[in-house]
């Protein structure tokens, strides 16, 4: 399966196409595709061309503008991996689990070193002011070639922030994937006789 994403200016339609911009392959629970520039389309499309053998179900689809952040993080970089489940414990002591996800769930723990107030603020600024906290999702690409590090996620809600020395800052940011719509599986209820 590949994902086309196409773009127009004056819609889709007959005789309007519109413009291939990216052809993406998908992975599981997430991917992306970057752009080499910034592109002003009104109208986008994504579309699977071929045949399918199964119905493709497409959970959440983000097109934004990317930002790279002022300074990198310094190393280790930390990535945790979680199942998301359920827990039942039986009276005669028993442990029934319940996994709730094919996939598990990603955590990236990183630490910026930060010289001056200045950049604290541009970070501050840049992150968490875009994000507004964990109000609103943001897709983690590290310059990395491994797309399984790719998190479509949720900052943390506080900000942590450590005076070290004069004028030298330690910032703990922590993004949680957090794939959108949650839903489980599809279940056909009759209306009443």
């Amino acid at each position: 399966v590949l994902v086309e994403l196409w773009a127009s200016d004056i819609g889709f339609g007959e005789g309007h196409e519109g413009v291939l911009v990216a052809t993406l392959t998908p992975r599981q629970p997430s991917f992306y595709g970057l752009l080499p520039a910034p592109l002003t389309y009104r109208w986008w499309r994504i579309q699977f061309p071929g045949w399918h053998a199964a119905p493709i179900q497409l959970g959440e689809a983000v097109l934004g503008l990317s930002q790279v952040l002022p300074q990198s993080p310094r190393y280790p970089v930390t990535y945790r991996f979680r199942y998301p489940q359920i827990d039942n414990d039986t009276p005669a002591g028993e442990k029934y689990v319940t996994t709730l996800s094919r996939h598990a769930l990603r955590t990236v723990s990183m630490e910026f070193r930060l010289r001056s107030a200045n950049d604290l603020r541009q970070l501050r600024d840049q992150l968490y002011g875009a994000a507004r906290g964990e109000a609103n999702p943001i897709v983690l690409v590290p310059l990395d070639d491994d797309p399984d590090v790719v998190i479509y996620g949720r900052l943390a809600p506080d900000l942590a922030t450590d005076l070290v020395f004069l004028d030298q800052w330690t910032v703990k940011v922590e993004v949680s994937e957090s794939p959108l719509p949650r839903m489980g599986p599809s279940v056909y209820v009759p209306p009443p006789a």
